[in-house]
């Protein structure tokens, strides 16, 4: 397999006391810090500009929404068809969590846990 893994048969047969098979297929994948998300840094920007504060809208608030998601690992940009975003706490005002997964065959593995914070709402006149 590619990726940094691979396939892996087992059987054993028991001998003594013991009766019978076991047997498996396993897939073993390498894990090293270059591809660990979990040791990754996220940066949430709106045009250059580093975002620390989000306005509340009363409706579910995801970054592809005219923000920026730059994920890095190593000094490196991972690449966002390489991982799939979840949210939770992203309506109201306060603490928001930002879940990123590998997607598997990306050369990835684990999950980064990371957030931003939703303020104020914006005042629209009508």
């Amino acid at each position: 397999l590619s990726d940094g893994k691979a396939a892996v048969s087992v059987k054993i047969d028991l001998k003594g006391n013991y009766t019978g098979t076991l047997s498996g297929n396993y897939v073993i994948t390498k894990t090293d810090a270059a591809h660990d998300l979990s040791k990754a840094k996220l940066e949430i920007t709106k045009g250059g500009n580093k975002v620390k504060s989000i306005p509340f809208t009363g409706r579910p608030i995801e970054l592809s929404e005219g923000y920026d998601l730059i994920l890095t690992l190593n000094g490196k940009t991972v690449e966002a068809k390489d991982y799939t975003i979840s949210y939770s706490n992203n309506i109201n005002k306060g603490k928001a969590t930002v879940i990123i997964n590998a997607n598997e065959g990306s050369g990835y593995f684990g999950s980064a846990v990371s957030g931003f914070t939703i303020g104020k709402g914006e005042l629209i006149w009508y």
